[in-house]
């Protein structure tokens, strides 16, 4: 990435747009990431951030009054719909050129192309795209012919080819955490902050888009990539030094501890050069040593996923190739080392039934997590569990709701969707109840507001749930 005098402040402006519609106070670690790209070549950036603050009138007045040449939105595929509603109501306010990147775009370009509201779409990983774009407007260039960008352009639409993929990560700026209003993320999350020490899942889970995006990267460079232990250390220094603030962090990727040498290099200074984390984790890669290495460096919670306790289920349909063992195996060592774990699980799979389910809650019984996660089961387009549902006209709706906790999505011979409600429902209930009544009852009310929190989220008062993250975060007959 080629450097400029800071000093020298360029004429074209970017407004990020972060839509949020859940209001869940998670970083868009991506949006983050292109300001920090730009910001060094003397682009201004901004972000209007729907997170904490939903009035579409105070947007279109902090729209007009920054004046920028690009607005730039990022979707996932459950929130287009919402972003395409905010990206409407700006263009008709404000003249730009209005682009759309992030998951659904780069898998559905088809799709959310024809929306007029966009000028464009993105098309795979942004920054070198969206840097090339901005220089070329700045140049006062021709840019239809930007690398990673689809355009609508007298009344036809240009496909260009992808970029090359940023190979190495520690190549990159840290991301712009200065973007957001990191004192309110803060606040509300105990202390904790989103961190990503990688990109490109190396996996092949049958209900992820991943293998998708790994077709669509190829011959493009190393999809799955790493940054280096110096990397994480020096980037967590900063943060400490920048936002002392800072109690925890949520590494947000697939790749924490796959790489065992670079996870023991990182054992050697992160404990007296980092913070406490939390991190995802795969069963099969958690063996005594990695647990060992993780509580040395001063985890505090690691997210293991079942997803579905049939073993046969889980291996031959979502192609996980995890064993029971291996899960009983991550579940003990975690509680070895002392631990916390949450467990990833789903509910609804295609042709799944109610004994495969009750699998599921008792694999949980017998792991014993600390908190636990069960979602719907979302059938996503560019899965292969998308096209399984397609080709057996499984399919009721095509329309993708915001939230992994709500929809009913599959025709299922073997449970009704109101059974499986009912059962999704009371799954942490279940799993807790033998073990913990009051923990239980706590998850069980949780789980029956969640549809409410999704109705009446705009009017929810901050100060609720930066309760609900305490209450879970330190209680112990919950957070144990």
């Amino acid at each position: 990435m080629p450097n400029i005098e800071q000093n020298i402040i360029k004429k074209i402006k970017i407004l990020f747009v972060y839509v949020n519609p859940l209001r869940i106070p998670y970083l868009d670690l991506g949006i983050a990431s292109l300001s920090a790209y730009l910001k060094p070549q003397g682009y201004q950036t901004k972000l209007i951030d729907f997170t904490f603050n939903s009035n579409i009138n105070n947007a279109i007045n902090e729209l007009k009054k920054y004046n920028p040449e690009i607005v730039c939105f990022s979707s996932r595929t459950g929130e287009f719909n919402d972003v395409v509603k905010i990206a409407k109501i700006f263009k008709k306010n404000h003249q730009a050129l209005y682009l759309c990147g992030g998951i659904h775009p780069t898998i559905s370009p088809e799709e959310a192309i024809t929306q007029e509201c966009f000028d464009g779409i993105c098309v795979g990983e942004g920054e070198l795209a969206l840097l090339d774009l901005v220089n070329k407007l700045e140049n006062k260039e021709s840019y239809h012919n930007t690398k990673g960008f689809w355009f609508r352009y007298n009344d036809k639409i240009i496909k260009n080819p992808l970029n090359q993929l940023i190979c190495d990560l520690d190549e990159l700026p840290t991301i712009d955490y200065d973007l957001f209003d990191i004192d309110k993320y803060l606040k509300i999350r105990c202390g904790q902050l989103d961190y990503v020490s990688a990109r490109g899942c190396p996996f092949l889970c049958a209900y992820c888009v991943n293998h998708q995006l790994i077709k669509i990267n190829k011959g493009l460079g190393t999809y799955s990539r790493r940054k280096s232990a110096g990397k994480i250390i020096s980037e967590v220094k900063k943060i400490i030094k920048k936002y002392p603030q800072v109690k925890t962090l949520k590494i947000a990727d697939e790749h924490f501890i796959l790489d065992k040498e670079r996870l023991k290099k990182l054992a050697v200074d992160y404990k007296e050069n980092g913070l406490p984390f939390e991190c995802d984790v795969r069963a099969d890669f958690c063996n005594e040593e990695t647990m060992r290495l993780l509580k040395e460096m001063g985890c505090n919670k690691l997210n293991i996923a079942i997803e579905s306790g049939d073993e046969e289920l889980r291996n031959k349909f979502l192609n996980k190739r995890i064993s029971n063992k291996q899960i009983i195996e991550a579940f003990k060592f975690a509680k070895k080392y002392k631990i916390h774990t949450m467990s990833f699980n789903i509910v609804g799979l295609p042709l799944e039934t109610e004994e495969q389910i009750y699998k599921t809650i008792n694999l949980n019984k017998l792991v014993e997590p600390d908190s636990i996660q069960a979602s719907i089961f979302t059938p996503f387009k560019g899965t292969e569990l998308y096209n399984f549902c397609k080709q057996n006209d499984l399919l009721l709706s095509n329309e993708i709701k915001n939230s992994y906790y709500e929809g009913e999505y599959l025709k299922n011979p073997y449970i009704s969707n109101k059974k499986l409600n009912k059962i999704y429902k009371r799954f942490s209930y279940y799993c807790y109840k033998d073990r913990s009544k009051s923990k239980a009852y706590v998850l069980l009310l949780r789980d029956f507001m969640i549809p409410y929190y999704l109705k009446y989220r705009n009017y929810i008062p901050k100060i609720i749930i930066k309760g609900v993250y305490f209450i879970f975060l330190h209680f112990k007959f919950v957070s144990k």
